[in-house]
């Protein structure tokens, strides 16, 4: 390994970090309150993280389970099951996708809107 590969691995390395470290502190101030569920493109399920349960829900094969602030599927009948391998999620912003299902859930902070990055056609 000469001296170009560690500048571009401690390159690589710098900017994830920073990436990290931006969107972390970015996410810091805003409390997750609610994980909003779209099936089909509408939010048809709007649940507080600060209740702890499981919730089957009616127009979509998944169940949800809300424990200790964060949000996660843990059930499912698409074929993959990727959305209950992706895990809990907690910060404002983050999303889990079960894509057979066309279902979204998503972390909202105190005003229960996110911003909009970018609209695409």
């Amino acid at each position: 390994m000469n001296k170009k590969d560690l500048l571009l691995i401690s390159s690589i390395f710098l900017i994830s970090g920073s990436i990290f470290l931006f969107n972390f502190l970015q996410n810091r101030g805003a409390e997750p309150v609610m994980v909003e569920v779209s099936v089909r493109g509408s939010v048809e399920y709007i649940f507080p993280l600060n209740i702890d349960g499981v919730f089957d829900l009616s127009l979509t094969p998944l169940t949800v389970e809300i424990r200790n602030g964060s949000a996660g599927v843990i059930k499912a009948d698409c074929p993959d099951e990727l959305c209950i391998e992706f895990g809990f999620i907690s910060m404002p912003g983050q999303t889990s996708i079960c894509l057979p299902n066309q279902t979204v859930l998503s972390i909202v902070g105190e005003t229960g809107e996110q911003e909009i990055d970018i609209f695409l056609n």
